[in-house]
């Protein structure tokens, strides 16, 4: 198994495992607050950020894969030719590496900033750097992803044939 399909199996199942907590808090307290009468403030907060931040974990899935959303208004103009396909994969590369790229640096100073701060999370009180290094974090797998397609295509491979980062 080569490093990026290790990284690739652990980000979805810790994704998974946090969505599957926010359906079963987000569950809990539905009934609790619509059937019971009383809420549990705090289970909204985690429902939240778990999330959200299982959203961020997953894109570097999806971006590996082909399945992040894309709007595919050229390819009926280029054909099924092996250079159209290529210039749109490189274009998309060049524009997801960029902006990525801004994010992440972005995202750092948003986590140096807030655990400078010492930031926490209304009722949890949860320090809010662990969750912006979290979604930094997912931003940076797509840069990962990224660099697994690029080493992929430069070996005449597409993402679903074998190969090693």
């Amino acid at each position: 198994m080569n490093l990026f399909a290790k990284i690739e199996g652990t980000v979805s199942r810790v994704g998974a495992f946090l969505l599957f907590v926010a359906t079963i808090l987000a569950s809990v307290n539905a009934i609790c607050r619509y059937g019971l009468s009383f809420s549990m403030a705090w289970a909204d907060e985690v429902t939240l950020f778990s999330i959200v931040i299982s959203v961020f974990l997953m894109q570097c899935r999806l971006e590996a894969r082909g399945e992040q959303l894309s709007i595919n208004v050229l390819e009926p103009f280029l054909g099924k030719s092996s250079l159209g396909r290529n210039l749109m994969f490189w274009a998309r590369g060049v524009v997801i590496i960029g902006i990525w790229i801004i994010l992440v640096i972005e995202g750092w100073d948003i986590i140096t900033m807030n655990f400078a701060l010492k930031t926490v999370t209304s009722l949890l009180l949860f320090p809010m750097w662990i969750i912006f290094a979290a979604y930094t974090l997912g931003m940076a797998l797509i840069l990962v992803a990224w660099i697994w397609l690029i080493q992929k295509k430069a070996r005449g491979l597409s993402a679903s044939q074998g190969g090693t980062l």
